[in-house]
């Protein structure tokens, strides 16, 4: 099995739709993902290297894709969008000794855990969507606390429900806070409370972008949405 993943952040770029009053985020954040499945014969060794190689060639060809992809859409409106171009996948292709396919998420259309502090200080409203988001995924709200206490700089414990180096350092092996945003959404497996099932639940709809970011409400999904503001079930509507 090979798989290939990269972030692209093409730099000043479209506007998604607004939250809170602000007018977008100001990079576009997408994330790649790709997918290769070979098939090659021979001795252990050999057989390694023509995988490695077949990897790093999948990969430089993902990325062409999606840069192609995105400078296309780019040209042709102003916002992004699960309706553009970019949101075609590559479907299951036959490639020489095994099979690929691609596909670009636009990261805005997810909830950015960074944004739990900002400007070095927790972000109340983004906590309470946070929380809001772990409700509707089934998830406990209380999460919230232990994942601000790893990201932000101090090493004081939020209580009822925060986590700090007295936990972690009592794990095997031990280990520390971060105490810096998060750089990879599975990150989250490190921290108290955040189990396989928790982040199975909570990973196609979480990102962990370095800039504090709005969320781009035209390619949100229904429970990023709902965690904008409290709702009833059912309230938000697609075309």
């Amino acid at each position: 099995m090979i798989g290939c993943a990269a972030s692209l952040v093409p730099g000043r770029g479209k506007r998604g739709g607004p939250v809170d009053g602000t007018t977008g985020g100001r990079h576009r954040h997408h994330h790649c993902s790709g997918y290769g499945h070979t098939t090659t014969g021979g001795y252990p060794q050999t057989e390694n290297l023509l995988r490695l190689e077949q990897a790093w060639q999948f990969a430089y060809g993902i990325d062409s894709w999606a840069v192609g992809r995105l400078a296309e859409d780019r040209k042709k409106n102003d916002t992004d969008s699960s309706e553009d171009i970019w949101n075609n996948p590559i479907a299951p292709t036959d490639v020489e000794g095994g099979e690929l396919s691609a596909s670009i998420k636009d990261l805005q259309g997810r909830f950015n855990l960074n944004n739990l502090l900002k400007e070095g200080k927790p972000s109340e409203g983004d906590l309470a969507r946070f929380r809001r988001l772990l409700k509707q995924l089934g998830q406990s709200p209380e999460l919230a606390e232990a994942l601000l206490d790893w990201i932000d700089p101090d090493l004081n414990v939020r209580y009822p429900n925060g986590a700090e180096e007295s936990v972690y350092l009592n794990r095997q092996p031990p280990y520390r806070t971060a105490n810096r945003p998060l750089s990879d959404v599975s990150e989250l497996l490190l921290i108290e409370g955040f189990s396989a099932e928790v982040y199975t639940a909570l990973q196609p709809h979480v990102a962990a972008l370095p800039d504090y970011t709005p969320i781009n409400l035209n390619s949100a999904g229904a429970e990023v949405l709902m965690s904008l503001a409290e709702a009833s079930p059912g309230t938000i509507l697609r075309p």
